[in-house]
């Protein structure tokens, strides 16, 4: 009788204890965004490297998979791409995280100048989807409606 009891409370608790390593990521903050540099890589696309400032006061993890649909006034604008990275646990550090873009044929060359003479992201958000890998188990994460406007200034 014990057996059966304690059989699924042990893979109960076993699973707990799994899960736990990567619920703490959400303990993770963004603390600081800013790029390094960006340039043209064709009519439409740009490589650039971001500086994202992290604070992490959990373990050590893997972030792979990041790709993001970019919004200005809720209308598409693009997609971005970034290379994976590897976050140090229980640190506070600066990560530089090449990345791609790509602006929709749908935005005209004067819309984006338009948004740049302004100085401002003020209409932009951000829709992000990334895997998490942590202790041997991996999540994907999703997070919407990012707005850029309050992340990076121009």
């Amino acid at each position: 009788m014990t057996r059966k009891i304690l059989f699924p409370l042990i893979l109960t608790l076993l699973a707990l204890a799994a899960s736990c390593g990567v619920s703490r990521v959400d303990d993770i903050r963004i603390v600081s965004v800013g790029a390094k540099s960006v340039t043209i890589a064709g009519p439409r696309a740009y490589d650039g490297v971001l500086l994202i400032g992290v604070k992490n006061p959990a373990m050590t993890i893997d972030v792979s998979e990041m790709e993001g649909i970019i919004y200005y006034n809720d209308n598409y604008f693009g997609t971005v791409s970034a290379e994976p990275i590897t976050i140090k646990g229980r640190t506070t550090q600066v990560y530089e995280i090449p990345c791609h873009s790509v602006i929709s044929e749908d935005v005209s060359l004067i819309e984006m100048m338009m948004i740049y003479s302004k100085k401002s992201l003020e209409g932009m958000k951000i829709d992000l989807s990334f895997k998490v890998r942590a202790k041997g188990v991996t999540k994907t994460r999703t997070l919407k409606g990012i707005d850029l406007n309050s992340m990076i200034k121009l």
